[in-house]
Parts: structure tokens; sequence; C-alpha cells
């Protein structure tokens, strides 16, 4: 499987599609409302993950999922 761009960053989701973060740093946006699109063999996609608890303590205002939406 291979991201192919929306990535997030340490310091909170590249919407700009300008930054190529390291392997290290690649990850998935977690709360962010935004997405990240992939593809592997089998599916090519986009993702959006809403993880209840997780927050980004680089950038706070990066977390847009408010907790009303887990109830």
């Amino acid at each position: 499987m291979r991201a192919l761009g929306g990535w997030a960053t340490r310091w909170g989701p590249d919407v700009t599609g300008n930054v190529q973060p390291s392997a290290v740093d690649l990850n998935l946006p977690v709360n962010t409302e935004t997405f990240m699109e992939f593809e592997s063999e089998l599916f090519v996609g986009k993702i959006v993950c809403r993880f209840k608890g997780v927050t980004c303590p680089a950038n706070p205002t990066a977390v847009k999922t408010k907790e009303e939406y887990f109830r």
C-alpha cells in the first residue's frame, strides 16, 4: 500500500500538497476532518479517521473532531 497525498505531519495535516514528509513522519491525519489518499493492489481511495481521545500535542488546533461526535 502507498500513500498518495493528504498525510499528516507532527504539526498537523498538510492540506497544501506541497509537503513530502519523510517515511518516519508520514502519518494518516486523525481527527482533522481531512482525508488521506492511498492505493493498494486491490483498492484506490480516500480515508478519514476519527479516534476518541486522540490529540495533537504539537498543534492542539489541528484536532477538529469534537468529543460530541463520539456520543
